[in-house]
C-alpha cells in the first residue's frame, strides 16, 4: 500500500468514526424517546384494562340480577370531587383540564426548564403563569431535578399544571416551548411530534460554557438551535435584539419575533411581600451601612468579579449585597470584605422585602458576549423597586433604556452610582422607575407571545393560499 492509499485509507477510517459519533446521540434518543412512549402506552393499557374488567364484572352482576339469580349490583363508589385531589394521573387531568365546561384559549406546555420550585424563578414561570392567566391551558414539564416533587398531575394554580409525566407527549394541538439553554427534549425526538403541535423555540442566551457548563453541552444546545433556526421552529422568539438578528439572519424575520424578559410587577408592590421579615444579616449589615448598592440573581462566571474587587475596594462608604445561588462555584471569587454581605439564595417570595432596603441597584456583568445578548430580569425588578439601576457598558439591552446608569470597569461603575443615588432623590423617580415596570410586565410578554403566533400562523395560511 502506497503512501496516498494509506492516507486516503486512514481519512476514511475517521469519516466512519465521525458517522458513528454523530449517529450515537440519534439512536439514544430515539430510544429514550420509545421508552417514554412505552411508558405512557402501558399506562393507557392498565387503565383500559381496569376499566373492561369493571365494566364487565358489573354487566355480569346486572345480567344475573336480571334473571333474578343474583343480588343488585353495587355500583362503584363516586369518586371525590376534583378539588379535592392534590395529585391526579393522566387520566384524572384529562377529566379535569378538558372538561366540556373548560374553555382555554390553547394549550401551551413549557417543555423541561427549570423546576417550578427552584428559588430564584426565571423566565418559565413567568411565562407559564402569564399565559394561564391569559386563558391557556399550561402545562409545565419537569424533570424534579432539584426542587419540584411531583408524581403525576398537580394544579398549582388556576389553568397551570405541573407534572412529570411523560403521556404529556401525547397531547394534540398544542404550542410548545422549548428553550436553547435547556437540557430537556432530545433533539431528534422534537420532530415526532403529535398532529396540530406547533414549536415555539426560544433564544433566551447566547450560548456560552460559562451558561452551560461545558463545551459537549454548548455543541449539544447549538446542534439544538441549528435544528430550529432551520427550520424545525415554527416560531423562533429571540429575548434580546442582538440575539433576534443573529436568528432572523438564519430563520427569516417572517418567523422570529422579540419577547424579552419582564416583571411581575404586582409580586414587588405586594404588601405582604414588601412586609415579610428582613433576613437577619441583611439587617445588621443595613444597620452598619448608611447606602447600600444590592444585586440579586445567579452568583455566576459571567460577573465582573475583577472590578466588583476593585469597586468594592474603592468604595469603603458603600455597603455591597449580593443575593443568589452559587452557579459553578463563582460565589467564591465575591471580595471578602467587611463592606459585603453574600446572603446566598432567598424565597422569591421575601425577595422584595430585602431588596427594597437597597439605595441602587447593580448588574456588573463582564465585558463580552453574554452582556451583550441578556435580558436580565432584575433589570426591569430593579425597576419595579423604584430603584435606580446601574449596570456595565455591555449590557445593551438595559442601555435601551436611557434612565439606565453605566459605566465601564470599577471606575465607571462607581461614577454611575453615584449618579444614581443622586437621582433617586429627585421627585418622582421612584414611580417613573414602576411605570416602566408596568410598562415591561410579563403579561405585556404574553400578550406579544401571542400576537407573534397569530402573525406566523396568518403568514403560514397565506402561503398555502397561494
Amino acid at each position: 500500500m502506497n503512501l496516498e492509499q494509506e492516507v486516503a485509507r486512514l481519512k476514511a477510517e475517521i469519516e466512519a468514526c465521525r458517522a458513528r459519533e454523530q449517529a450515537v446521540p440519534a439512536v439514544l434518543a430515539e430510544v429514550d424517546y420509545a421508552r417514554r412512549r412505552i411508558a405512557w402506552l402501558e399506562r393507557e393499557r392498565d387503565a383500559l384494562s381496569e376499566q373492561l374488567h369493571t365494566g364487565a364484572e358489573q354487566i355480569r352482576r346486572l345480567a344475573a340480577f336480571a334473571r333474578g339469580g343474583g343480588p343488585a349490583p353495587a355500583w362503584p363508589a363516586q369518586a371525590p370531587a376534583p378539588e379535592a385531589v392534590q395529585a391526579l394521573d393522566w387520566q384524572g387531568f384529562q377529566s379535569r383540564a378538558f372538561a366540556p365546561d373548560k374553555q382555554t384559549g390553547g394549550i401551551w406546555i413549557q417543555e423541561a426548564s427549570i423546576d417550578w420550585s427552584h428559588a430564584l424563578w426565571q423566565r418559565p414561570q413567568h411565562m407559564a403563569l402569564a399565559m394561564a392567566r391569559r386563558g391557556w391551558l399550561v402545562v409545565y414539564r419537569t424533570r424534579n431535578a432539584s426542587h419540584d416533587r411531583v408524581s403525576g398531575w398537580r394544579e398549582i394554580r388556576p389553568n397551570l399544571w405541573l407534572t412529570d409525566d411523560p403521556a404529556t407527549d401525547a397531547i394534540e394541538g398544542a404550542v410548545r416551548s422549548v428553550y436553547n439553554t435547556s437540557f430537556g427534549e432530545p433533539l431528534h425526538t422534537l420532530s415526532l411530534r403529535p398532529r396540530g403541535t406547533r414549536f415555539v423555540f426560544e433564544v433566551v442566551d447566547h450560548l456560552d460554557e460559562r451558561i452551560l457548563g461545558s463545551a459537549e453541552r454548548v455543541r449539544l444546545q447549538q446542534a439544538l438551535q441549528d435544528w430550529a433556526l432551520l427550520g424545525g421552529a415554527d416560531l423562533v422568539v429571540a429575548t434580546a435584539r442582538v440575539l433576534l438578528a443573529q436568528a432572523s439572519a438564519v430563520a427569516g424575520s417572517e418567523r422570529c419575533a422579540l419577547v424579552p424578559n419582564g416583571v411581575d410587577l404586582d409580586h414587588y408592590l405586594d404588601p405582604a411581600a414588601l412586609s415579610a421579615p428582613v433576613e437577619p444579616r441583611l439587617a445588621a449589615f443595613r444597620a452598619r451601612h448608611s447606602r447600600l448598592v444590592g444585586y440579586f440573581g445567579a452568583l455566576a462566571p459571567w460577573l465582573d468579579y475583577a472590578a466588583i474587587t476593585r469597586l468594592v475596594e474603592s468604595r469603603p462608604d458603600l455597603g455591597f449585597v449580593f443575593i443568589g445561588p452559587d452557579y459553578q462555584g463563582a460565589a467564591s471569587r465575591l471580595p471578602v470584605a467587611g463592606n459585603v454581605l453574600a446572603t446566598g439564595p432567598l424565597d422569591y417570595d421575601v425577595l422584595p422585602a430585602q431588596a427594597r432596603l437597597f439605595d441602587a441597584c447593580l448588574i456588573p456583568f463582564e465585558p463580552g458576549e453574554v452582556a451583550r445578548t441578556t435580558s436580565p430580569l432584575k433589570l426591569f425588578e430593579y425597576f419595579a423597586l423604584g430603584k435606580p439601576v446601574v449596570v456595565a457598558d455591555d449590557m445593551a439591552e438595559c442601555l435601551a433604556f436611557p434612565e439606565v446608569f453605566h459605566g465601564e470597569g470599577a471606575e465607571g461603575l462607581s461614577r454611575a452610582i453615584d449618579a444614581a443615588l443622586e437621582a433617586a432623590q429627585s421627585p418622582g423617580f421612584a414611580d417613573r422607575m414602576r411605570a416602566l415596570a408596568a410598562a415591561n410586565s410579563w403579561d405585556a410578554r404574553a400578550a406579544a407571545l401571542e400576537q407573534a403566533l397569530t402573525r406566523r400562523a396568518a403568514g403560514l395560511a397565506a402561503q398555502e393560499a397561494q
